[in-house]
């Protein structure tokens, strides 16, 4: 009885591993990340986008800071260095949003609008939004520099390292008011042009000099290029 018990499970192991091994993967193309525990970023790129939460915090060496969405550097040796703070804006007020994240592109979603990321080159973030404004808060000990045509250098205390934030379309407002020796804060809000509600920028980062570049290539193209 034992001989027969032994036979006759070793054979539905048989059949049920056959019905396992015959059933094909089929990839939907649709590859969700969570930037709590799996960074939004690409192969040798200076920045990544986390998401802080209570239970994080300490190991992006970030307690003390507000939770949220963050652009961080990676530059280097600076693996978990917070730079902008990421905020959506419905008539100048911080709104909630759902962040959904995959290999190429980074979606905040709020209720009247949305915002798109991705990681175009190395050193260059591009983004797209409609509806909504998007606000970046620098951390404290950064500096603002006006640069030409509205763009703005900040220089970032923590991480020794420059972005030029600008604005492709709709409106860059720099909040960055000057004691005499540095800024009190720093928030840059990029604003919807109010005729169509869109709006896109970039976001560069270089650690010593920038010269301004032009280029054809548009948010979509950037994100089948990654």
């Amino acid at each position: 009885m034992r001989q027969f018990l032994t036979w006759f499970s070793l054979s539905f192991a048989l059949v049920v591993q056959a019905d396992v091994q015959t059933e094909a993967y089929a990839y939907t193309g649709r590859l969700a990340l969570d930037i709590t525990k799996v960074p939004f970023s690409r192969y040798g790129s200076t920045v990544a986008f986390s998401k802080f939460t209570e239970e994080n915090l300490a190991s992006f060496h970030a307690t003390g800071l507000p939770i949220g969405v963050y652009m961080r550097s990676v530059y280097g040796d600076q693996r978990t260095h917070p730079v902008f703070r990421v905020e959506l804006l419905d008539a100048d007020k911080a709104v909630p949003f759902v962040v959904e994240a995959g290999p190429s592109l980074l979606r905040l979603k709020a209720a009247k609008g949305i915002v798109e990321f991705c990681i175009a080159a190395s050193d260059r973030v591009k983004f797209r939004g409609h509806g909504v404004s998007l606000r970046l808060i620098a951390q404290d000990g950064a500096l603002a520099v006006p640069n030409s045509a509205n763009h703005w250098e900040i220089n970032s205390e923590r991480v020794m390292e420059k972005y030029m934030l600008w604005a492709t379309h709709g409106d860059l407002h720099m909040d960055a008011p000057w004691n005499g020796l540095s800024n009190l804060r720093i928030a840059a809000t990029f604003s919807p042009d109010p005729g169509n509600w869109s709006v896109e920028g970039e976001i560069d980062t270089y650690p010593s000099v920038w010269t301004p570049h032009q280029s054809s290539e548009t948010f979509d193209d950037s994100v089948r290029a990654v």
